[in-house]
Parts: structure tokens; sequence; C-alpha cells
């Protein structure tokens, strides 16, 4: 006979957030498919692999996995709150630059001056991180999935 259990989600606070522990960060592989024509072409890429162990309702843990490229773009996807009159904007970049910016690896200034041996350091920090306590909104994919919203991820004390 089968147990029943009860659903596990995010515990939230009163703002909506959830902490969590990034556990490791590892280089993987992604897989995405294009069409050419009448072909569809397998194409393989790199990708980094954010590994997140969250609190859950039910005191289990539940692992999520935010995945991003690989490349740092100085250059915002998107700029919000520019208009007219407004002083306060907030650039939106790419998934591994947010990730990057979030965990205080980078900051904004040195995103434009970062060199080869910059690079290279970044990828070290990257490889060593682990255990680090973070908090950030959780939401669901169009699958139903559990998603970390990586515009709101911040360093937990």
């Amino acid at each position: 006979m089968a147990d029943i259990r009860r659903a596990n989600r995010p515990a939230v606070d009163a703002e909506g957030y959830s902490t969590g522990v990034l556990t490791e960060v590892a280089l993987g592989e992604g897989t995405r498919f294009e069409k050419k024509g009448r072909d569809v072409e397998q194409i393989t890429y790199d990708r980094y692999e954010f590994y997140f162990k969250v609190k859950g309702k039910t005191g289990e843990d539940i692992d999520i996995v935010v995945h991003t490229g690989t490349v740092i773009n100085d250059e915002p996807v998107k700029v919000l709150g520019k208009a007219r009159g407004k002083k306060n904007t907030i650039n939106i970049y790419n998934r591994f630059t947010s990730m990057c910016l979030a965990l205080g690896l980078l900051t904004e200034s040195e995103l434009t001056t970062i060199s080869k041996d910059g690079l290279d350091d970044l990828q070290q920090k990257l490889e060593a991180l682990q255990d680090v306590k973070t908090i950030f909104k959780v939401g669901r994919n169009d699958d139903g999935y559990f998603v970390i919203d990586i515009q709101s991820i911040r360093l937990s004390s």
C-alpha cells in the first residue's frame, strides 16, 4: 500500500521570499533543437548549473537547478523604469551575468573592464562556491516546476 504524503512547496516569508542554500555550481551541457529548412539540428552547448536546496513547507528540502549560459555581458538585455522624469532605473542582464552580480562575484562597474584574467578568476570563484545561503522568490514555469527568479536572488546573512 502506498503512503499518502503531503505536497511540498517552498516555504515563503511575509514578503514572498524563500530561503535556500546554493550547494554547488557545475559546468554542464545543454541541448537544443533548431529547425534548418526541412532538417532539425541538435545543438549541444556549455552552460552553468546552479544547484539550490530550498526549504520546503513539509520540512523536506526541494532541489532546484538554475541553468545559465557562460557569457558575461556588460550591456543590459532590458532597462526597467526608463522614462522621462525617472531617475531610478534597473538594468536586467542575461541570466549568467545576473547570477554573478546577485552572488557578489562581480559588480556592475567591473562588467565593462573585466579582462581574460578576471574571467579566469570568476570561473575559479564559481567552481569554489558551496553552501552559500540565499533568499529569492520562487515561481513556476510553463510545465509547473518550481523556478527561481534570478532577478530576486540576494545573499542571506
